[in-house]
């Protein structure tokens, strides 16, 4: 039991939680030690969100519980040997389950600790910790298909007949992370409109809200029709056309995202600090460049 492949990852994840539940328990001390003594507090306190602050404390606790529980049952010699061997050997049904709930408790764990006005927002440990949590649990269920006999999903990525699918699997993961996070920001700004730290973003014109959501939204949406096409189409006249159409959007991309990169990053721009937007588009801008390189060697 103790030499399964999976048990470092349980353990990774432990470790992640257990920095994500100290470090927001030490910032929430210190935010309850502050107030009242200053006088502006009421500005700083608006940094972090109630049910956030909460939120992140609860997920860490829960995944520091679920993980220990996970670790000790490996080394259960004792009282349910069989049992634990049944549900965490190599394929077991059960074990893929429990990864794949505790994927999506840290999706939504993540969402809680890393968008605006999280902790994550303003405390980095907890923010890299909450996306190594994730990270670390999906490559866990990649150790369990490689387990089972499955292909990773990295091989399955690799093995596409189209040479550009894992880049834009990562260009489509990275924009819809970008698209996602300009949605929170926009709600938290109408939320705390008065708010000083989200002046930067309140200035922002509406045609700049405008072509964000349609450059991010865009190429999620196109990194989706692009994929399906790719490995369903099979005509070989179509495919002859389509693959220079693939490159003509695959080289808008690079291009946007490139302007995205110096326009909305900058020193003086409105995206300039750690954060799920300024990871998102920096990831989009690099995927871009990747995925017109896999194209254009392909071709050539």
């Amino acid at each position: 039991m103790t030499a399964s492949p999976r048990l470092l990852g349980y353990a990774f994840s432990f470790v992640a939680s257990l920095v994500v539940l100290v470090s927001s328990i030490l910032f929430k001390q210190n935010i309850d030690l502050e107030r009242g003594s200053a006088e502006e507090f009421e500005e700083v306190e608006l940094i972090v969100e109630d049910w956030k602050m909460s939120g992140a404390i609860a997920f860490s606790a829960v995944s520091c519980m679920l993980c220990s529980l996970i670790m000790l049952v490996h080394f259960d010699t004792v009282c349910l040997p069989r049992v634990w061997i049944r549900v965490f050997k190599n394929g077991s049904r059960i074990e893929r389950n429990i990864i794949a709930f505790l994927i999506m408790f840290w999706a939504a764990g993540t969402y809680t600790c890393t968008s605006a006005y999280s902790v994550g927002y303003v405390q980095p440990n907890v923010y890299f910790s909450s996306w190594l949590c994730l990270v670390v649990l999906v490559h866990n269920y990649d150790t369990w298909r490689l387990g089972a006999k499955y292909k990773s999903l990295y091989q399955v990525a690799i093995g596409s007949r189209s040479p550009t699918t894992l880049n834009l699997v990562g260009l489509g993961f990275f924009s819809l992370l970008s698209l996602l996070s300009l949605v929170d920001i926009y709600t938290a700004i109408r939320r705390h409109s008065d708010d000083p730290t989200m002046k930067t973003f309140d200035d922002l014109s509406e045609v700049a809200w405008i072509f964000s959501l349609g450059v991010f939204a865009g190429t999620f949406g196109l990194c989706l029709i692009i994929l399906v096409f790719n490995h369903y189409v099979n005509h070989a006249k179509f495919k002859s056309l389509w693959i220079y159409g693939e490159g003509l959007i695959l080289f808008a991309f690079m291009a946007v995202w490139t302007f995205s990169v110096f326009a909305g990053t900058g020193v003086t721009s409105v995206i300039n600090d750690a954060s799920n937007i300024y990871f998102g588009v920096w990831g989009s801008f690099l995927f871009s460049i990747l995925t017109f390189g896999s194209w254009f060697q392909d071709v050539d």
